[in-house]
């Protein structure tokens, strides 16, 4: 009975299921056993990067910075993304230009360029004069350059708070032509263009700006405090454009050159024809002073060859 019981009994090991079953869990345990250890030493060679993927230029870079910045060392963290800073930098705008940029940006610099990456390392390598700002502000210049070209991050760099009201007023295609320009003389410039009164103002403001070489603004200076009053107009820029362009030295010569020289020099003056008659009388008015003026008295000898006579 026993061994009746024990032959027919099933046993485990010899089960058809049992066979089928452990040899499938047995491969699906084995897979992620592997897929496993494919992530974890996957895991440590991106770890072991990190940790000393720095090449002797890179770590040049990010010791230059630290100098700068009066720092001895960096957290794990803020090394890790100075290494990738540095990397990227040298990959977009060459060796040279990554020291030279990181000399004037410093750690800032490198900080700025982990956040934003290759497009701001881009932008430097357009606008190297601009490192202090880029540094600085990384989004708001890149911002800036994305709606009106890297030219208009150069006049921002020189001229801080200008770019946006330049490519207003003047549009973009002029922002080249500013960001050359003295800075003081480009918020000169802006500040009158804010007290135009119609757009067509402001054009003929910057070209007679261009073509006296900045020398309209000075004659706009003296007139302040009318232009801050009504404004600026087309007749005061052609005014202050003859100026500008030499012709108040004509004055002086009034009384020899008149009328003549009066008629020319109220032509030249522009198209406003007030101005052009107020020029006109006040040139009369001193004509006729001079021709009447009092004869100077004759000088002691004069006088005293005519009592001797002959």
């Amino acid at each position: 009975m026993f061994t009746t019981n024990f032959i027919h009994q099933p046993s485990e090991s010899t089960s058809p299921n049992s066979c089928s079953i452990t040899p499938m869990k047995t491969r699906i345990v084995m897979n992620k056993i592997k897929h496993l250890a494919v992530s974890v030493a996957t895991a440590c060679s991106l770890f072991h990067c990190v940790e000393v993927h720095a090449s002797p230029v890179e770590r040049k870079l990010i010791e230059q910075a630290m100098k700068i910045a009066g720092r001895e060392g960096l957290e794990k963290g803020a090394k890790e993304a100075a290494e990738r800073s540095a990397e990227a930098a040298i990959r977009t705008i060459g060796k040279e230009a990554a020291e030279h940029a990181v000399n004037r940006g410093g750690l800032q610099l490198l900080e700025a360029g982990a956040r934003h990456g290759d497009d701001l390392w881009r932008l430097v390598g357009h606008v190297p004069e601009g490192v202090h700002y880029l540094a600085g502000k990384p989004s708001e210049a890149l911002a800036l350059a994305r709606r009106f070209g890297s030219e208009a991050v150069r006049l921002e760099a020189r001229v801080p708070g200008m770019a946006e009201k330049a490519a207003a007023h003047f549009g973009e295609k002029n922002l080249a032509l500013l960001a050359k320009a003295p800075p003081e003389q480009v918020t000169r410039l802006i500040g009158y263009a804010e007290r135009a009164a119609e757009p067509a103002v402001r054009q003929s403001l910057f070209d007679r700006w261009v073509r006296s070489g900045g020398h309209v603004l000075e004659v706009l200076d003296r007139h302040k405090a009318l232009i801050l009053t009504s404004g600026l107009t087309l007749a005061l820029l052609d005014t202050a454009h003859g100026v500008s362009n030499g012709l108040e030295h004509a004055i002086p010569l009034l009384p020899e050159k008149a009328p003549e020289a009066v008629a020319k020099f109220a032509a030249q003056l522009g198209s406003s024809f007030v101005y052009s008659s107020l020029i006109i009388s006040a040139a009369i008015g001193v004509c006729i002073v001079w021709r009447f003026r009092k004869p100077r008295p004759p000088s002691s000898a004069n006088a005293g060859a005519k009592t001797q006579g002959p």
